[in-house]
């Protein structure tokens, strides 16, 4: 009885994993289809330099990669979670280096659709901030209440979406990612994952630890202690992706501008160049047609000109054959009557 039901919760277990990772592909089909969408018609940028290129078509690696982050991004606080607060406070922090960014960004450009776009993201995160932050008052420890799958999966979907729009917002993910690479042998299976680590009574302090199952241990703390040391944890890690922002951004930039800056400025000529031929062809043409129209003004004009010669041509002569029929028949009518006459 015992092994059989160990298989039943083992098989309950899994199959409601599996049904989470159906989900979350379900849920975020529609977006990967569209950002995808984005991706083939606006084309991603890559440094000429590495590529030899100026765009690159990922084609059906971007529906792959949006895929998995989507089902990533859903199950990562699944991953990194079991404290009271924990959950709520990587969102907290996540939200607000995301906030701070997008406010970097705005102040930094002025381009009015690169702001917008910037702004529309400051607006999103601003309700996930709030409601995370009035959710972890009442969860941090001692939790008075559970998040449970419901706000985690919302949560990070909700990031998920943020994430999409900017590759920054993935350096902000940097402890979930090295937990996720740490939780791979127990995910995949290639080791034994207990269900629940059971603590072991410690008879020196009259205590129960925690048994060793494989992982790292760095001494005993509370639940509170360590709850406070991943928040530092997190805020740490979001600053260290600020700077490697910086710093591979001016990379990126570097690799990009040294190679491409007269190429884009040979190509801005060649384009600007072309806009003045085809403007001073369409004036040519506007002009050619207009010299056109008046011909065929001025053409029509002595036609009808000519028309009225020949008009006045007509009725003159017949003028003048009236007249002269009209003298012939009285001198005929003259001369007629003098004969009768005699």
């Amino acid at each position: 009885m015992s092994s059989w039901r160990t298989k039943r919760e083992k098989g309950h277990s899994s199959g409601r994993h599996q049904s989470k990772v159906g989900v979350a592909l379900i849920c975020s089909s529609s977006l990967v289809d569209g950002i995808c969408w984005a991706c083939y018609h606006h084309h991603t940028k890559a440094p000429h330099s590495y590529v030899g290129a100026a765009v690159l078509y990922l084609g059906w690696i971007c529906n792959l990669y949006m895929g998995m982050l989507a089902v990533f991004c859903t199950h990562s606080i699944n991953i990194h979670a079991g404290l009271n607060g924990l959950e709520a406070e990587q969102t907290v922090v996540i939200s607000a280096a995301v906030l701070i960014h997008n406010i970097m960004q705005i102040g930094k450009s002025s381009d009015p659709e690169y702001q917008q776009a910037h702004a529309f993201s400051i607006y999103l995160v601003l309700c996930l901030l709030t409601t995370s932050l009035a959710l972890l008052s009442y969860n941090w420890y001692p939790s008075s209440d559970s998040v449970g799958d419901t706000y985690t999966l919302l949560e990070w979907l909700w990031l998920y979406f943020l994430a999409i729009h900017s590759a920054t917002l993935l350096l902000f993910f940097l402890p979930q990612v090295l937990n996720f690479l740490y939780s791979c042998p127990q995910i995949f299976k290639i080791i034994p994952c207990p269900r629940r680590p059971l603590p072991r009574f410690d008879p020196q302090t009259g205590l129960l630890t925690g048994t060793k199952d494989g992982n790292l241990l760095y001494g005993r703390c509370t639940e509170n202690i360590l709850c406070i040391i991943l928040l530092i944890f997190q805020a740490f890690s979001c600053l260290l992706c600020f700077c490697s922002r910086h710093v591979l951004a001016g990379w990126y930039k570097r690799g990009v501008t040294a190679n491409s800056v007269k190429r884009e400025r040979e190509q801005g000529l060649k384009h600007m160049n072309e806009l003045v031929a085809a403007r001073h062809k369409a004036v040519h043409a506007a002009e050619a047609k207009r010299n056109h129209q008046a011909a065929t003004i001025a053409q029509q004009a002595d036609d009808i000109r000519e028309s009225s010669r020949t008009v006045s041509s007509f009725f003159f002569w017949r003028r003048c054959l009236n007249k002269i029929y009209n003298i012939t028949a009285f001198s005929l009518a003259k001369t007629f009557f003098g004969i009768l006459v005699c």
